[in-house]
């Protein structure tokens, strides 16, 4: 055990000491740490799992990391909503981070848990929802190349009407990009949705 702790370490140090010579790398890591409940872990994830960020659609980016949640609609039948695809290991590495965050350490991701809690959302789907916030949140961030400042959330409502939590009716003019056959629906995540 002690040896593969020490394998461990020399990993991460690496991987930080990388991060840290890469310019880009090191912006972006900066970014994401500057959330709170996110950490240097998180951010080494991020950054290689994915790189599309801040050059996608906030739809786009949800689906690449698995928490878009996709229709099952048949006819006139609606079935409940799941997320799948997507990058696992990416989902897997951030989704205990987002559980602290979403819990404890985000006052913005916090409130919204709550919210969903409150509507009779399950804790697994509402940290799901959390997780899908938070990407769109990153995507923003890193396109915009600004650090997190949770009162842009509050005044950029208009702008970001998903990354906020409003209602689907809401966000039918900010819906973009070519879809066919099982699509994301336009809902805010609070869906019926897998363990990730």
């Amino acid at each position: 055990m002690k040896s593969l702790a020490g394998e461990l370490a020399k990993l991460e140090a690496a991987i930080s000491a990388k991060i840290k010579s890469t310019p880009d790398f090191a912006e972006r890591a900066e970014i994401i740490e500057s959330v709170p409940g996110l950490a240097g872990t998180s951010s080494a994830n991020l950054v290689a799992g994915m790189p599309e960020l801040g050059q996608v659609s906030d739809e786009i980016a949800a689906a690449l990391i698995g928490v878009a949640p996709y229709d099952d609609d048949s006819g006139k039948r609606r079935g409940e909503r799941h997320i799948k695809g997507g990058r696992r290991w990416v989902r897997n590495a951030i989704y205990m981070p987002c559980v602290g965050a979403a819990t404890r350490n985000n006052p913005v991701l916090q409130a919204y848990y709550q919210r969903l809690i409150a509507k009779g959302k399950v804790p697994k789907v509402a940290v799901i929802a959390c997780m899908r916030k938070l990407i769109v949140i990153l995507n923003t961030m890193i396109a915009r190349r600004q650090k997190w400042d949770p009162s842009r959330y509050v005044l950029s409502r208009a702008a970001h009407p998903i990354a906020l939590g409003l209602r689907p009716s809401a966000c039918q003019a900010q819906q973009t990009g070519d879809r066919t056959g099982s699509r994301p629906s336009a809902a805010e995540g609070e869906g019926a949705q897998r363990q990730p």
